[in-house]
């Protein structure tokens, strides 16, 4: 029985849009309100797929969904939720996690019987958070070796097809039913010269300024950039300062005037910064002509006394516009040197 099977939307057409349960953020710790997210009853099906490590064949004689559509399907619906959660849900491992705790999808039910250890906790926290299996062994503090027997023992147990999978499996054992203790990683774990950098970052400082300020090569100061872009699923400087500000893993800069009275269409525009990384994503969701959307982003930098964008990303934040529950400002951890 696949994960979806146990849901029902409310239409039974498969282009029917279908409305997140809402969770209080005091029932599902540090949970995005979804609210305002809808997923279709494909996108669903798709997803609960990946959910429930549901093969090529199985798939295509269930639904009609080919492997390749289904995931340009799961990729679509991530794109729209990741938008809509203001980049609080940044991965696919992140989405399913979310839908198995609403109780939108539902997972597999399975046979196996299997109490995780604490570092298999670990593990599953962080597949969920975006951790590559690859860099595992960084958060668990194992060689690389280690780490990869403990998580091909982890999926031989628990029946697991893929990391997605095991997500599923997780939820199936009822892993997290209940309050457990455990190591919860909120956001993605960086190592102390990261966060170096990522402090700096916030402040619209430039890689060569980075460098000079905390003695690294430039070299160095783009390895840990590209490193936290890997995390947080952002490309540009300043979705990568929204996330690290969002998360609570670094404070914002101060600010050295007071808050200006913005302009709605101004706000429209700031608040575009946290999830659109292009000129033309910028343009289309502020609904400026793509042509003018550059002169009003700098008058409105200048506005604010800030030097790019990725420093009025961090004044916003250090001026309180960008609204996040208390969840997602909780205390992170940092990773291993």
């Amino acid at each position: 029985m696949n994960a979806f099977r146990s849901y029902q939307p409310h239409s039974t057409r498969p282009s029917a849009a279908v409305t997140w349960r809402h969770i209080d953020a005091g029932d599902v710790p540090g949970l995005p309100d979804l609210r305002a997210v809808r997923l279709t009853a494909t996108e669903l099906a798709a997803l609960g797929h990946l959910g429930a490590g549901t093969t090529n064949l199985m798939a295509s004689r269930e639904d009609g969904l080919s492997y390749d559509h289904c995931q340009r399907v799961c990729r679509a619906a991530l794109d729209r939720v990741r938008t809509e959660t203001d980049g609080r849900i940044m991965h696919m491992a992140g989405l399913l996690h979310h839908l198995y705790l609403t109780g939108i999808l539902q997972p597999a039910k399975t046979g196996i019987a299997h109490t995780l250890s604490a570092q298999e906790h670990t593990i599953v926290d962080l597949i969920i958070a975006g951790v590559p299996i690859r860099e595992l062994h960084e958060h668990l503090g194992t060689s690389k070796e280690a780490a990869k027997v403990v998580y091909r023992r982890l999926k031989e147990t628990t029946g697991s097809a893929t990391h997605l999978h095991l997500v599923g499996r997780a939820h199936a054992l009822g892993v997290f039913a209940s309050p457990r203790p455990r190591n919860v990683v909120v956001s993605p774990p960086l190592c102390p010269d990261a966060l170096r950098v990522a402090k700096e970052l916030v402040t619209g400082a430039l890689n060569p300024a980075i460098a000079d300020m905390l003695g690294m090569s430039v070299a160095d100061v783009s390895g840990h950039l590209d490193r936290i872009g890997q995390l947080t699923c952002a490309r540009a400087r300043h979705t990568r300062a929204h996330q690290l500000l969002a998360s609570g893993l670094v404070a914002p800069p101060p600010a050295s005037r007071p808050l200006p009275v913005f302009s709605s269409a101004e706000k429209r525009l700031l608040s575009t910064l946290r999830s659109c990384e292009t000129w033309q994503s910028i343009a289309t969701s502020a609904g400026l002509p793509l042509s003018s959307v550059k002169p009003a982003m700098q008058s409105l930098i200048f506005r604010a006394g800030a030097d790019n964008r990725t420093h009025i990303v961090g004044l916003a934040h250090a001026w309180d516009l960008f609204d996040h529950p208390p969840s997602a400002r909780a205390t992170p951890e940092v990773g291993p040197p």
